[in-house]
């Protein structure tokens, strides 16, 4: 498989920042690699909290992950702070995958990027449901096209 190459960050349509901890870095003075996936998730879980889309105990379903991948490009350690920029790359029926992009502040290259597949189950029972308009709206802002994510 061909090792992947560092989207810039104009291939994102949202940022949000995180400061790394002290206990993130390993032995070798870098994140471990749960801490990459730690933030990666804040970040998600963040922006579909703001669009209510994580209220577990609402009618409306929730998205859970049913796969996650992390491409290591550059190292990140403590004290740097990242910031994520987040995209849709697909859109399902019930199913959307989410691009993600680790940036060290005042960098253009992702240090660090994540995807992750998505489902939305119903509350209760956990079997998949379509997305809800209202949802499917707000994924859409996490769109970018195609010929805006070439690096620079």
């Amino acid at each position: 498989m061909p090792r992947a190459k560092p989207l810039p960050r104009n291939a994102f349509a949202a940022f949000n920042s995180h400061q790394t901890r002290w206990n993130d870095n390993d032995q070798f003075g870098h994140l471990y690699n749960v801490a990459y996936f730690e933030l990666f998730d804040n970040a998600m879980n963040n922006w579909l909290m703001a669009r209510g889309m994580l209220a577990q105990n609402g009618p409306e379903p929730i998205p859970v992950v049913a796969e996650a991948s992390c491409s290591y490009l550059r190292e990140v350690s403590y004290p740097d702070i990242v910031e994520i920029g987040m995209r849709v790359t697909h859109m399902g029926n019930s199913s959307f995958k989410l691009t993600l992009g680790m940036f060290r502040a005042g960098e253009d290259l992702a240090a660090a990027q994540a995807d992750f597949t998505m489902v939305f189950v119903a509350p209760d029972t956990h079997k998949p449901r379509p997305a809800p308009p209202h949802y499917r709206a707000e994924l859409a802002k996490l769109v970018i096209p195609e010929d805006s994510t070439a690096a620079p």
